[in-house]
């Protein structure tokens, strides 16, 4: 039996063993896999979906809001602070609480004004706009009750104000007015004593007190 032709045999070896490790992948056009690699990655597969995360939500909430979906933007922006602390957020948040409320107020909506101004006014207590607002929710409240002849109410509602800080002139009148009604005439005279000058010399207050004088 003749001896194998070495040069004849070693190449075909190599070539044996270039097709059984690497070089299919070299034929095909990309290097042999590195086992300690890990999984090969599709750098054309499609990114993450985003609603999963802090932008897409808050991008949704600002954009429900613009629409003045109110409820659904403030869902979506709290999702949005859940996942981040990103001040931006935070605004949106906070500036969307206080739209929710103008929104109800301007509509009458006053108990959800109410429940808006009241829950940003104990998240964003730095904003003096929040206790503001609600302060003038009473007291718009209270009118809404002295229209309608219920006067205990209305009281309540206009104290509640005053004590949050309308101190304005037609805070005073309409209690002075409603304690008047209830035949509280000592309170009310009080209540219209505290009016400014100008304000005391107004038609309809020289009216009360001239009834309240009598009375007492």
């Amino acid at each position: 039996m003749p001896a194998p032709d070495a040069g004849r045999f070693f190449p075909a070896l190599i070539l044996a063993l270039g097709l059984a490790v690497g070089f299919p992948a070299v034929l095909a056009g990309g290097p042999a896999a590195d086992p300690g690699a890990g999984p090969a990655v599709d750098s054309a597969a499609p990114p993450a979906p985003k609603g999963g995360t802090w932008e897409y939500w808050n991008n949704q909430g600002v954009e429900a809001v613009k629409q003045e979906k109110y409820a659904e933007g403030l869902g979506c922006l709290e999702k949005a602070r859940q996942m981040t602390s990103e001040p931006t957020v935070e605004k949106n948040l906070r500036e969307s609480h206080f739209g929710a409320g103008k929104d109800a107020l301007a509509h009458e909506r006053y108990s959800e004004a109410q429940d808006y101004f009241s829950a940003g006014k104990e998240r964003f207590p730095e904003e003096e706009k929040f206790a503001e607002a609600l302060a003038e929710t009473h007291f718009r409240w209270g009118v809404f009750y002295r229209d309608r002849k219920k006067y205990d109410k209305a009281v309540e509602y206009i104290r509640r104000s005053l004590d949050e800080g309308r101190d304005l002139e037609s805070t005073r009148e309409i209690l002075g007015e409603c304690l008047f009604h209830l035949n509280r005439n000592e309170d009310a005279l009080l209540v219209l004593d505290r009016l400014p000058q100008a304000a005391r010399e107004k038609k309809e207050i020289l009216f009360l007190r001239g009834h309240l004088a009598y009375a007492g």
